[in-house]
């Protein structure tokens, strides 16, 4: 008899496991949420990074094959990124007549002011 009794008796959940699940959900939800929006706005950075590398990498190779680098101050924006501009400058480098030319690509993330700096050497003939 004990088993009719057992048989017809029905499965489910009770209100406590209901409930605790619920809370379970309430603190991990926020938490998976919020590192979600961290990984989104890493990858962001990430390909904002790599595009201005390749920009400073381009401007960079330019300013050298055109022989530019020998005015005083450069700077500009890109045509095809309009988000992003650059300056180059140019220093003495160990007391030779070596030079370094240095390439920084400055772009807005948010609030803040990123940018990426490329430089090489260059010899002079002075």
């Amino acid at each position: 008899m004990s088993k009719a009794r057992g048989a017809t008796r029905k499965r489910g959940f009770t209100l406590v496991e209901v409930l605790a699940a619920l809370v379970l959900l309430g603190i991990v939800l926020p938490v998976a949420m919020r590192g979600i929006a961290l990984a989104v706005n890493l990858a962001a950075t990430a390909r904002q990074r790599e595009e201005a590398a390749i920009l400073a990498s381009s401007k960079l190779n330019e300013i050298v094959a055109t022989s530019l680098w020998q005015n005083a101050a450069l700077s500009g924006d890109f045509d095809s990124q309009p988000d992003y501009h650059w300056a180059a400058e140019l220093h003495d480098w160990d007391r030779s007549t070596l030079k370094q030319l240095d390439v920084h690509v400055f772009w807005k993330f948010g609030n803040n002011e990123r940018q990426v700096t490329l430089s090489t050497l260059l010899e002079t003939n002075n």
